[in-house]
Order: C-alpha cells, then sequence, then structure tokens
C-alpha cells in the first residue's frame, strides 16, 4: 500500500513540474533581436577640414609682390593680404590687395598691387589638400618728383603684370584642434611683363622686360616670401 501511494505521489510530482516548465516556456519573453550598428563614413569622405570649410571666408596673407621701380634696387615689395572663399568643395576664388611705400630713401615711390586666383582642391584628406591655382597679379608704382622753381616736375613708374598657376599643399590644423588655420606651400610658373619709365623735364625713358620663370626665382629666401601663405577661415 506503501508503495502504490508512494508511485502515486510521484506521478503526481511529474506532472505538475513539467506543466509549470511548458508554462514558464510559453510565458517568457522573447529574445531582443540583433542590433545592427552603422559605421559613419571613413576619414577623409566627407568630413575633411576642407570640406568643413567650404562656403566660408578665409583672411589670407599671400605671396609678397616686387614692382620695378627705376633707381630701386629690387623693385618695391608689397605684401599682399586678401580673402579666399571657396565657392564648391573644388572651386575657390582668391582677392588681394598689396600696398608698399618706400620712405627716407631716394627713390621713394608708393606702390600698389592687385592679386586674383582660382585655386582647385584636386584632393582631400583629413587635413590635407592638393592645389592647383591658375593666378594673376597686376601693381604699378609712381613718384611725382618736384621740379624747380620754373622747371617742369619729374615723375618715375613702373606697371607689373603677371599670370600663371601655382601647384601645392594647403595643410589645416585640426590635428591640434585649429581646422580654420591653414598654411599653403607652393611652387609656380609665372609669364611676367614689367615696364618702368621716367619723364624727366619732357624727356621719357622707357624699359621693358618680358621673363618666363618659377616663383622661386634665383633667391634662395624666395621660397619663404613667394611660395608660404597663410589662411584663417572664420
Amino acid at each position: 500500500m506503501m508503495h502504490k501511494s508512494a508511485a502515486i505521489i510521484a506521478t503526481i510530482a511529474t506532472t505538475f513540474f513539467a506543466s509549470a516548465a511548458a508554462t514558464a516556456q510559453d510565458t517568457a519573453p522573447a529574445p531582443a533581436p540583433a542590433v545592427a550598428f552603422k559605421t559613419g563614413p571613413p576619414p577623409g569622405a566627407g568630413d575633411s577640414d576642407h570640406d568643413g570649410v567650404v562656403s566660408h571666408l578665409g583672411v589670407t596673407v599671400f605671396p609678397t609682390q616686387a614692382i620695378p621701380f627705376p633707381g630701386a634696387a629690387g623693385g618695391v615689395t608689397a605684401p599682399v593680404v586678401g580673402v579666399r572663399y571657396w565657392l564648391l568643395p573644388k572651386l575657390g576664388i582668391d582677392g588681394g590687395l598689396g600696398i608698399g611705400w618706400l620712405t627716407g630713401s631716394a627713390p621713394s615711390p608708393f606702390a600698389m598691387v592687385f592679386h586674383v586666383g582660382v585655386p582647385l582642391a584636386l584632393a582631400s584628406s583629413k587635413h590635407f589638400t592638393f592645389i592647383v591655382s591658375p593666378e594673376a597679379n597686376f601693381g604699378f608704382a609712381h613718384e611725382n618728383t618736384p621740379g624747380a622753381p620754373m622747371r617742369a616736375n619729374s615723375t618715375a613708374d613702373g606697371d607689373l603684370l603677371d599670370m600663371g598657376a601655382r601647384v601645392g599643399a594647403e595643410i589645416q590644423f585640426g590635428f591640434i584642434g585649429i581646422p580654420q588655420l591653414a598654411l599653403q606651400g607652393s611652387v609656380g610658373l609665372l609669364f611676367t611683363h614689367t615696364e618702368t619709365n621716367t619723364n624727366v623735364a619732357g624727356v621719357m625713358t622707357p624699359t621693358h622686360a618680358n621673363n618666363l620663370t618659377t616663383t622661386v626665382g634665383g633667391s634662395p629666401w624666395a621660397i619663404f616670401t613667394n611660395a608660404i601663405q597663410a589662411t584663417y577661415y572664420l
């Protein structure tokens, strides 16, 4: 009798636990679906320092220009300051103005130069942009020297026109948290036309010259004055 009661109790317990397990399995929440993580674009694909300054105005210090002038060795230098504006990621425009004035010397002319360029960004990475920039510069220098009583004034003039293109790289300092600041180093090939003229008592002495030369020329220091420009994008 004892054995029959134990068998009945074991059967009841087995049925109860089986039913409880089936109920728990039916009511358990479904496993959460796997989450698909999206990765951002690779470096340089739309997130470079250059992309961040498109449609922003940049204040730029362009290479210094030298306007020829009679009696002034090396001409009249005029540092050029202006702006760079990227219309599109690969197309920009440059404009600049330079002023020079020799004082306390003879001669002591006043000079002015205008710069225009069309920078083309051919390739860029995170902090680096490869640029080709067609450009032109027009400058003039002038001095008017009063003559003695009863004598006409004398004048002297110099003119500069150069056209060509530069090839170089612009590096933006995003790697130290200043992507607005950029330095561009370049070398170029320019066709240069220069003229000078003096007019003393109606007697004119003109000169002119044409040259095809690199932007570095024959001066080792020209790599600093004629090859480096700085830009700060606003």
